[in-house]
């Protein structure tokens, strides 16, 4: 007589490692991140018309948006992680840079963006607190 019980216990510890999510598969099923916010003038007036732009630095994969009237945008739908270097710009206006940017999976990173006139005031980047999902 055959003995086959050696490979029930195989059989159920393969099944319960096929079922069992991934490290990889936990992170990306926590969704993707988004960098988000407003673009301002150095006297406070929103900007539209701002071409912001997210690039992946490891990557290079670049994302890009247009800031609405009030000067708000986002940049939906990145793969979270990192590094990513951010900036916005338009003519008349110094760029507005940042990079090391890393991005939580499932969150947003918000940033107040201040463009000063392009000989007069520098621009800068601000990091705000994300709201808590």
């Amino acid at each position: 007589m055959k003995r086959t019980w050696p490979l029930v216990p195989a059989a159920i510890l393969l099944a319960v490692l096929l079922a069992a999510p991934s490290p990889a598969a936990s992170v990306a099923g926590a969704g993707p991140a988004a960098i988000r916010g407003v673009v301002r003038d150095h006297q406070g007036r929103g900007l539209g018309g701002v071409i912001v732009s997210a690039v992946r630095l490891d990557s290079g994969r670049l994302f890009q948006g247009v800031t609405r009237a009030d000067g708000s945008f986002s940049l939906a739908n990145l793969p979270p992680g990192g590094p990513w270097a951010f900036n916005a710009t338009t003519p008349g206006y110094a760029t507005a840079a940042e990079a090391g940017l890393t991005l939580e999976p499932g969150r947003g990173l918000v940033l107040a963006v201040t463009l000063g006139h392009q000989r007069a005031e520098p621009s800068r980047v601000q990091r705000l607190p994300a709201p808590r999902p």
